[in-house]
């Protein structure tokens, strides 16, 4: 499994650098786990071999081995935007009338000229599933059968199956198709089957789920609670076990999914541009992400209270509250915007006896924030692994953070400040005024860069004969149970009324050839898109 997995590690790079930098304009790293879930790797063999003169320029930064298996070749699927009104609200007014080739240039010249990757911009293959944005779920949702379009990929694999499950990991295959599925609960959460599927549509490849999202998290805070929380659960544990062969979690903060075939592992990185920042000079301390009181902002409240405190106590020199003295709390920027930004803005800003010194500064690029920064608050418990979070400490910021295990992979880095309760928090912002950051070793840069990313998901996707043969025996147990039964609720009648109820009706789309790979250097194989 070594070799397809080095391909396919690569094409994970391009596919998340895509999604932090282009498919989502380039602003802020607030919706990246909410929406890296909508695309799809695929590394399948080729006929078409990349020559080494190619490949010297840029292959050896997005690997980190010294084999490159050019044999094989690296297929990017994204969703398009099927209704002019969903790009215009992701994408803004310019991408009203835009094709599939103007994405996939955008796509290209961003590999090309910020990720400085000239060999992915133009050997990576591009295939498309049409989708739709719904604002009332926040999220992309497929259109139409992914599970379909990643089977005309490679329609030549052996599909030999009983009944509609599936027999063995190929994981001793050298030549098998790679799929990895970034976010697989969400992708193949509902299928819009005409019937229930004869076989099982991945039969004969190695898929790999990249989980990095906590739905159960996000579900437990609606209007249902406790319930919500469940069912979320529960639908994503038979989802990711009913299409996958093995499971990465970000981290163990995410629930139980299929503990015969899971591990836990960071397998994301970051752009170089961040890690090519210059050191803050600046006091200045900010928040980014997405405005949602998920995102921890309740707890700066807390925090701005418990500070004006603290520095009473230091003011009065007796160790008790000066109730009588000046509130004093900490200047900070807000960045970004979301669903929650109003009632957020109202809660800081609305205070006419006391005013919190917040400002909100929009959307930005956090690349693009500047040196005069020092000190990057991080409240959430939320998140996954917070790709802000590795960002700031790449930029050689103090980064202030709770002690959660969403946090675990920072620990070893001198800049990131963890906290138990609103006490710690205030005496390690105290100690972060007052100090300078340590400057980022070799070892510490590296970790946080794309090719340790690359070289962790290879190492996790490997699979030993005696994992497969476990994963095999739980398979037939469990696994093609939750795929036969995920399969018949999304087929037939019940799965057009889910549909309707849930995702409305959607438009019959004959046309195969929307979803075929476009070649390397920027043709597309669907020019209309529309």
């Amino acid at each position: 499994q070594q070799q397809p997995s080095s391909s396919s590690s690569s094409s994970s790079q391009a596919d998340t650098q895509e999604e932090e930098g282009i498919f989502y304009d380039a602003v802020e790293d607030e919706e990246e786990e909410e929406e890296a879930m909508n695309t799809t790797t695929f590394a399948v063999p080729s006929t078409t071999t990349i020559s080494d003169e190619e490949d010297t320029t840029d292959d050896s930064s997005v690997s980190g081995t010294t084999h490159q298996p050019a044999s094989w070749s690296i297929t990017l699927v994204i969703p398009w935007l099927e209704r002019p009104a969903d790009r215009v609200e992701l994408y803004g007014a310019d991408w009203a009338d835009a094709t599939r080739h103007d994405q996939e240039a955008v796509i290209r010249t961003w590999l090309r000229d910020t990720a400085q990757q000239p060999g992915a911009a133009q050997h990576l293959q591009m295939a498309w599933y049409r989708a739709r944005y719904y604002p009332v779920y926040r999220s992309i949702f497929p259109a139409q059968d992914v599970c379909q379009v990643l089977e005309q990929l490679v329609p030549e694999r052996s599909t030999t199956t009983t009944a509609n499950t599936r027999n063995k990991v190929p994981h001793d295959d050298p030549d098998c198709p790679v799929c990895i599925l970034e976010e697989p609960e969400h992708l193949l959460l509902y299928r819009t089957l005409r019937q229930k599927p004869d076989t099982h549509p991945f039969q004969g490849m190695y898929t790999l789920g990249i989980l990095h999202t906590n739905y159960k998290s996000y579900a437990a805070q609606g209007a249902l609670g406790l319930l919500s929380e469940m069912v979320a659960q529960s639908l994503c544990a038979t989802v990711a076990a009913a299409y996958t062969d093995k499971l990465i979690k970000l981290s163990a903060t995410l629930q139980t999914y299929a503990p015969h075939k899971e591990t836990v592992c960071n397998v994301h990185g970051i752009r170089q541009d961040f890690l090519d920042t210059p050191a803050p000079t600046g006091q200045g301390i900010y928040f980014i992400g997405k405005l949602l009181w998920a995102k921890g902002l309740d707890k700066l409240l807390t925090f701005q209270r418990m500070y004006s405190k603290h520095k009473q106590k230091q003011q009065s020199g007796s160790g008790r509250n000066n109730n009588s003295g000046p509130q004093q709390y900490f200047a900070m920027d807000i960045y970004g915007s979301g669903p929650d930004q109003e009632e957020i803005e109202a809660a800081f800003c609305g205070r006419k006896k006391r005013p919190l010194p917040v400002r909100f500064c929009g959307r930005a690029d956090h690349a693009a924030i500047g040196p005069d920064y020092k000190i990057f608050v991080n409240p959430s418990v939320t998140e996954v692994l917070c790709t802000t979070s590795a960002e700031a400490l790449a930029m050689n910021k103090f980064v202030i953070m709770p002690e959660h295990p969403s946090n675990a992979f920072f620990e070893a880095f001198p800049n990131a400040l963890l906290y138990k309760t609103p006490q710690e928090f205030c005496s390690l912002l105290l100690y972060a005024q007052s100090h300078d950051p340590v400057p980022l070793g070799e070892d510490l840069r590296h970790a946080l860069s794309w090719q340790a990313a690359t070289d962790r998901l290879m190492d996790a996707a490997a699979m030993s004969p005696r994992e497969a043969a476990r994963i095999d025996r739980m398979r037939a147990v469990r696994d093609n149970k939750c795929y036969e039964w995920h399969a018949g609720v999304c087929g037939g009648r019940f799965g057009k009324t889910i549909q309707k109820s849930f995702f409305g009706v959607f438009e019959e789309d004959e046309d195969e050839s929307a979803t075929a790979p476009s070649g390397g250097g920027g043709g597309s194989s669907s020019e209309d898109g529309q």
